[in-house]
């Protein structure tokens, strides 16, 4: 479990029902959250313009251009995609640390008096 997943049990059984992820223990030793990018799209955007693509800042696209050492995310498909509702992030613990964090309205919406993610569509 992630942190932010670690304090919405509560809410994500009432909201997940019978999709609600299992806890089976401890896998032994502690984890800790982190970004990973793999390594042929840091060694090419680090050679080509010195991007250290493993530190979430050179990822602001109005200094860099990190997107073209990626593949688009159109490639993905739509058949295992679901409705951002149907996520986590729709939580309103997650939805509000996540505001609290980046600070980003356009991001979130109130509904019913939570503070949940702005899904569209």
């Amino acid at each position: 479990w992630d942190s932010s997943i670690a304090s919405s049990l509560a809410s994500m059984r009432g909201s997940l029902g019978r999709r609600m992820p299992q806890d089976l223990g401890s896998i032994g030793y502690a984890g800790f959250e982190s970004l990973f990018v793999p390594l042929a799209p840091r060694a090419r955007a680090m050679n080509a313009r010195g991007l250290p693509l493993e530190f979430y800042s050179s990822h602001n696209s109005s200094w860099h251009d990190p997107a073209q050492y990626f593949h688009n995310y159109t490639a993905l498909g739509e058949a295992g995609l679901v409705n951002c509702s149907e996520t986590r992030f729709y939580l309103p613990g997650v939805a509000k640390a996540y505001f609290d964090i980046t600070r980003d309205a356009g991001g979130v919406e109130e509904v019913g008096g939570a503070t949940v993610a702005r899904c569209d569509g």
